[in-house]
């Protein structure tokens, strides 16, 4: 990724709107891939390593939330941490 970005200055200074586009598409799959591998680190491993350390009693931080058809679900489902925190 890094090359890319070092590589895409150029067409930025130059105003080469095409070449600009071309970059930030050829950098989407490895940022998805990126929040994808941080997703899992953060949310399923530390905070179960953490749950496991502190005996957290409810060990559930995220429901189904990929499965969410609206918007008011998602919010539900996708970060139960915060919603515990906020109503307690």
């Amino acid at each position: 990724m890094i090359p890319t970005i070092k590589n895409s200055i150029k067409y930025i200074h130059n105003d080469d709107y095409f070449n600009i586009i071309e970059r930030i598409l050829k950098l989407a799959i490895p940022t998805v891939y990126g929040w994808i591998i941080m997703f899992y680190a953060f949310f399923h491993s530390w905070l179960n390593l953490w749950a496991e350390i502190t005996k957290f009693g409810d060990r559930t931080f995220y429901k189904d939330w990929w499965n969410s058809l609206y918007l008011d679900e998602y919010w539900r489902t996708w970060n139960l941490v915060r919603i515990h925190k906020i109503t307690t």
